[in-house]
Order: structure tokens, then sequence, then C-alpha cells
């Protein structure tokens, strides 16, 4: 998994994903906002899945890519005569191949991504440690307001999930948050809002509750662990939260909440959570002020679709998207690699002119060969008569020395006649 062909395929594909989601949700922009959400929680959810199914699911298609390693810039330097001192020196050290280079990169990249993940995780926690924190300090409901706001709320909507209220001074805002038995914080200063504004809080977090919100964050956060490296997946992530806030806010104005009042309502909310830390500010989408502007825009805006979507609506959306991440996940790329060895000069190489090969010369027509006569047979050769022994030669007697002789012989010192 952590090879880094693989990773390089599964981050191509992810972001292949996020880009048709994207232009989906570009062609659907006047669709509500809960529909869109629905979009991108998709592709979320897809993403966190691309890396299983591209390990485990069978690839039925194979592109051939075929590329060129580049040449190192400083071997470049040297075969054009530019940089020589710079070249020198780097071929005097040690030189790192490509393969050893792309080895490396590969046996550091589990290192790397187990910390990006775990300190996405880190900050999760933290996040969640922050409502515990608050749940240890928040006590039943008993304000009467809170609980006849709520009572009239829960007849109208029709709530049937069980619920969990609390109250605490140490939020401004209603926050809610779980799945099984979800929790609802509400703040203990509300008891002095208008009945409309108490209304629009738990109008906003009961959407949140119906519409299972928390099991979308909860896929966006995981997917942001998962490909903490792809800003195309943050990008779906923070669309996906901005559309969030959103689709509440249309259920808060479908219910008969009156657009210039609720607005006014989330910037008051928004001033008074600008205190609390930013892990505890993550928790309360409400009191999120980086949302706030776009959210006001849409809230004012008359002419914007706030019907929620049906059951086909949705699955009109994940069908395409799921169909699209199965062939993705199931396509393969064989990369052809095509290097061109290039050896550094250590002198300055001056550029000369190609010269064309000379024309091969014409191949003279040879004459026909006469076929070969056969060869007449051979006589066979006489025999070799026996030679005649040769006789011993007799032994010679041994020749006697001559004495030296008693006066030497006189020297004549006339010329020699001629």
């Amino acid at each position: 998994m952590f090879a880094l062909s693989t990773v390089l395929a599964i981050a191509l594909k992810t972001c292949l994903l996020v880009i048709v989601t994207g232009v989906a949700s570009a062609v659907v922009m006047k669709k509500p906002a809960a529909y869109r959400h629905f979009l991108w929680t998709c592709a979320l959810a897809l993403a966190l899945m691309m890396p299983f199914a591209s390990l485990y699911l069978p690839s039925y298609a194979v592109i051939p890519v075929s590329w060129q390693a580049p040449e190192r810039w400083w071997l470049e330097a040297a075969s054009t005569g530019k940089w020589l001192p710079i070249a020198h020196a780097a071929s005097e050290r040690r030189e790192l191949t490509a393969d050893s280079v792309i080895e490396a990169a590969g046996s550091m990249l589990p290192i790397i991504w187990s910390v990006g993940v775990l300190g996405l995780l880190i900050r999760d926690a933290l996040a969640n440690v922050g409502l515990m924190r608050w749940v240890r300090g928040a006590r039943p409901l008993g304000s009467k307001r809170w609980t006849a706001t709520l009572d009239r709320l829960s007849s109208e909507l029709g709530l049937s999930r069980p619920l969990r209220v609390l109250e605490s001074p140490n939020v401004v805002s209603p926050c809610t948050w779980g799945f099984v038995q979800p929790v609802l914080l509400l703040p203990l200063a509300g008891n002095e809002w208008s009945e409309s504004q108490r209304r629009h809080a738990l109008l906003h977090e009961l959407a949140h509750i119906r519409r299972f919100d928390y099991l979308s964050t909860l896929v966006s956060r995981l997917a942001c662990a998962i490909h903490w490296y792809n800003p195309l997946v943050w990008f779906a992530a923070a669309q996906a939260r901005k559309l969030q806030e959103q689709a509440c806010d249309d259920a808060v104005l479908a219910a008969g909440g009156t657009p210039s009042e609720y607005a006014q309502f989330l910037v008051t909310v928004a001033e008074e959570a600008s205190s609390f830390p930013a892990p505890m500010r993550m928790a309360i989408a409400m009191a999120q002020r980086s949302l706030l502007h776009g959210r006001v825009v849409a809230i004012l805006d008359p002419h914007k679709a706030r019907v929620q979507p049906g059951f086909v609506a949705f699955l009109a959306a994940v069908a395409p998207l799921s169909g699209l991440m199965l062939l993705l996940a199931t396509t393969a790329t064989t990369a052809n690699s095509v290097t061109t060895p290039a050896t550094p000069s250590t002198t300055r190489a001056t550029p000369t002119t190609p010269t064309p090969p000379d024309p091969p010369d014409p191949v003279e027509a040879l004459p026909p060969v006469d076929p070969i006569q056969p060869l007449p047979p051979l006589t066979p050769l006489d025999p070799i008569p026996p030679l005649d022994p040769v006789e011993a030669i007799p032994p010679q007697p041994p020749v006697q020395a001559v004495p030296p002789l008693d006066e030497p012989v006189p020297q004549s010192s006339a010329a020699p006649a001629v």
C-alpha cells in the first residue's frame, strides 16, 4: 500500500472523483443545499473507500503509460558546457540514482503518512475532550422556557429518536453530537433569549439530528485524516461542512423563521463564541465565523430553493458516483520507463554540427559462377620399398696435440710487394 506508485495512483483517482463531484455540484447549483451536501458527503465516503477498493478489487482495465526519466540537472549542465565547476564538484560526491531516491522515499512513506493521520486524530480528540468536559459540567434540563420550546418543536416535527438534553453555563450556543443517542447541550444563558431565538436555535440543532449530520461529519474527518496530503479532499470537506450548515438553516426558514431575524441571531452567537478555544469552536457548528458570511448570504436570498429532496434524488446522486469510484478503483496503469544514459564530461564540450553519413557505395553485379565440376577419382599410390640398413661408422683415433714453437716467428717490416 505504501509503494510510491500505489500512493500516487490512489491520489490521482481520488482527485478525479472529487473533480467530477465538483462539476456535478456546479451543474445542480440551483438545487437545495441538502442535495449538494449529500453529493459531497458521498464523494468523501467513496474517497475513504478508494484505497481499499484499489488494493483489493481486481483490475479490469489496464492503461499503459510511457514516460522518460529526466536527466539530472548537473549532467545536462556538464554536457552543454554550463555551470562546469558545479558539475565537477557534484561529480566528486556520491551520486544518488533515481532508483535509490525512490526507494528511500518509499521506505519513509509509512512514517510520514502515520504522522499526518495521528496529528489529525489528536486534533479531533481534543475537540471531543472539550465536549466531554462540557457534559461533565452540565446538568439535566431544568429551564422551563427551554423545556416548553423543546416540547412544542418535538410535537411539530414528530421527533421520535431518544435525545439527551442538558444545559450548561459554559456554552453560548446550542450544540449536538452523537449518533445512537444524540446529546443536545443548551446554554444556560438561553433563558434570557426571546422565544423566536430559542426556536431558531432548537430548529437548527434538531435538523442536525434528523439529518444524521454527526455521521456525515465523522466521514468527512476520517477522509481528511486518510487523505491528509490531498488538498482536493480538504476542499470537499470544506464544501460539505458549509452546505451542512446551510441545509440546517434552510430547515429553520422552511419552518417559518424570519430570514433577517435569524441572520442577526447567527451573527450575535458567533460574536459571543469568538472567545472560545479553536477545538471547542469546531464542535459548535453554529459558532463558526468562517462560514458566517456565506450562510447569511444564503439566508437572505429569496430565490434559493429550501425544499428537502426525496429518496429518489439521493439515489440518483449516489449511483453515478459509486459507479465512477468502482471504475477508477479497478483501473490500473503500467508505466514503461525509458531512460537515456548520459555520462558527465569533465571538459568543456563544443557544440558540433552533425554531418550526415556517407552514402554506401553501389554494389557491382558479380558475374555468374560456373557450376563446380566433380573431381576425377584419385589413383592409389605405390607402396614405398623399405630402406637398406646403414653400416655403423668405425671409431676414429684421437688427434694428437700440436707442440708449441720454441722461437717466435720474426715479423718483417717491409711493405708487401704489389
